[in-house]
């Protein structure tokens, strides 16, 4: 399979977000999340974005849409867990949508 253009991935992403009104570091943490079965909060926040904010904001956003689901909750103390989360089925629409428009005659 050859990898499209630049243009064409921005244009497919563009329309995604316009349909599912969400930002574009939604969408990233949407499409991270599809190829992962669980991903932490610091794996999210080291492989899509730097910023804890725009992170938790994000993540705030898509739980309360139901794109995705925290599966773990956070945990404090001495051996404590940064939260996990899954993708959900409105979050799977979604990038299967995308695949969708962006590879057309894969299939």
């Amino acid at each position: 399979m050859s990898y499209p253009k630049l243009g064409r991935y921005r244009h497919c992403v563009n329309s995604m977000r316009e349909k599912y009104k969400v930002s574009a570091v939604d969408f990233d943490v949407v499409l991270y999340l599809s190829e992962h079965s669980a991903v932490s909060r610091d794996e999210l926040q080291k492989n899509v974005t730097k910023s804890r904010g725009t992170m938790s904001t994000s993540l705030d956003y898509l739980i309360s849409k139901q794109f995705i689901r925290l599966v773990n909750e956070h945990r404090v103390g001495v051996r404590g867990m940064s939260a996990t989360y899954s993708i959900a089925p409105k979050g799977r629409n979604m990038v299967a949508d995308f695949y969708m428009k962006m590879f057309p005659n894969y299939l």
